[in-house]
């Protein structure tokens, strides 16, 4: 005997329909994750970076020797500190083992001077 109850067709459309709308949704769900992983892996991409208006404004702003230079030549103003300027170069070069000096450890060294010495103005009553 047939224990399966038979179909008719307006079920069978129904469910067809069905599992082709479940399919479609599936597909879409499976586009969007690829496309978001698409425009993730483009973050990290080197080219693109280095086509950015942003690295390109990072190049000028930050490793521009004559804008560094300015703004080391500008903290000794402001301390008084510019007949020390080279044995605050010599110190800089010292830190590094002889190695290429670095925009970023300029700018570290003169932040942490910056801080030592507006401690010691505050403390000293110095204006």
């Amino acid at each position: 005997m047939n224990r399966f109850i038979p179909m008719s067709v307006e079920q069978i459309r129904r469910n067809s329909i069905k599992r082709i709308e479940e399919e479609q949704n599936r597909q879409k769900t499976y586009d969007n994750l690829q496309e978001k992983n698409n425009k993730n892996q483009n973050y990290y991409d080197l080219h693109t970076i280095l086509k950015s208006n942003a690295h390109k404004e990072v190049q000028e702003n930050y490793f521009n020797p004559k804008l560094l230079e300015q703004e080391f030549e500008d903290f000794l103003t402001f301390h008084q500190l510019y007949s020390l300027k080279d044995y605050i170069n010599d110190h800089i070069k010292d830190k590094t083992n002889g190695t290429v000096v670095s925009p970023y450890i300029i700018r570290k060294e003169i932040k942490y001077l910056d801080e030592i010495l507006k401690k010691f103005k505050v403390q000293h009553n110095i204006k």
